[in-house]
């Protein structure tokens, strides 16, 4: 019995989980990291403590409300992850764009009617093109009257996008009127 586990031991067949590593010995490129925001479920699972409950978890919350923007984000929306979990992710897992760094001096919620192209930007699937076509469209037509308005009026945004944003986008005004 001895030998067997030293063997074990030896050639690595005992998970890291044990050695309290994030990764486990599913592991397939040692030093590639995890997209949170695009992993598969088996890809999530080979992370400490997340089985296929909680891989699936995070993929039925990233479906339903789009990326993760940091991984404080992934422990606020997805039950049953919390900070060690996280703590132990840091190293193994990226959240890519670096709308975390960029983010950190952004202030929610954006006004569509004052925002900056850069500051639009940063909205999830807006990206540089959708931005440039909103404030352009506010430049030559005016203000939007209510997020609904924008999305009739700029090409890319739709009820979907809009209600993706949530609390993060918000119109002068609608708040006026």
């Amino acid at each position: 019995m001895k030998r067997t586990l030293i063997f074990i031991a030896l050639t690595g067949f005992i998970s890291p989980l044990f050695a309290g590593s994030a990764y486990t010995a599913s592991q397939e490129q040692p030093g590639a990291k995890i997209d949170v925001n695009k992993a598969s479920s088996g890809e999530l699972q080979s992370l400490y403590l997340m089985g296929h409950k909680r891989a699936n978890a995070v993929i039925g919350e990233r479906e339903k409300n789009g990326p993760f923007v940091s991984l404080r984000d992934l422990a606020k929306r997805v039950k049953g992850i919390g900070p060690v979990m996280i703590k132990k992710w840091e190293p193994y897992v990226i959240i890519p764009m670096g709308e975390e760094e960029d983010n950190k001096n952004l202030v929610y919620p954006i006004d569509v009617n004052t925002a900056s192209e850069q500051e639009l930007a940063k909205l999830y699937r807006v990206g540089p093109v959708i931005a440039k076509r909103i404030v352009e469209e506010r430049g030559k037509n005016g203000s939007f009257l209510s997020l609904e308005n924008l999305s009739k009026r700029v090409k890319g945004v739709g009820p979907t996008l809009i209600g993706q944003w949530k609390d993060k986008v918000t119109n002068s005004m609608s708040e006026s009127h």
